[in-house]
C-alpha cells in the first residue's frame, strides 16, 4: 500500500527508538493532513503490520484495547 498517508507513518514509526501508539502516530499524521480519523489511520497501521512494513501488538485487554507500534527489527 503505497499512499501519502501510509508513507508519513512508515515515515514516522521508523523514526522512534520507541514504540507508538495509534494516538501519537494519528497526531503526526493529523499535522500534516486534516480530519483524518483513528479508524483510518488504525486501518492503514493494520495493513502495513499485515504487508511486513512495520511490527504492531495489542497491550490491553477489551472492545478498546490498546496497540502499539514499532519498526520492523527493532528489536
Amino acid at each position: 500500500m503505497e499512499d501519502e498517508i501510509s508513507k508519513l507513518i512508515i515515515e514516522k514509526v521508523n523514526k522512534s527508538n520507541q514504540p507508538l501508539e495509534t494516538k501519537e502516530i494519528l497526531d503526526y499524521v493529523n499535522g500534516k493532513f486534516k480530519n483524518i480519523t483513528h479508524s483510518i489511520i488504525l486501518y492503514r497501521l493494520m495493513n502495513l503490520r499485515g504487508d511486513g512494513e512495520i511490527n504492531g501488538k495489542r497491550i490491553s485487554a477489551g472492545a478498546k484495547g490498546a496497540w502499539i507500534w514499532w519498526r520492523k527489527n527493532a528489536f
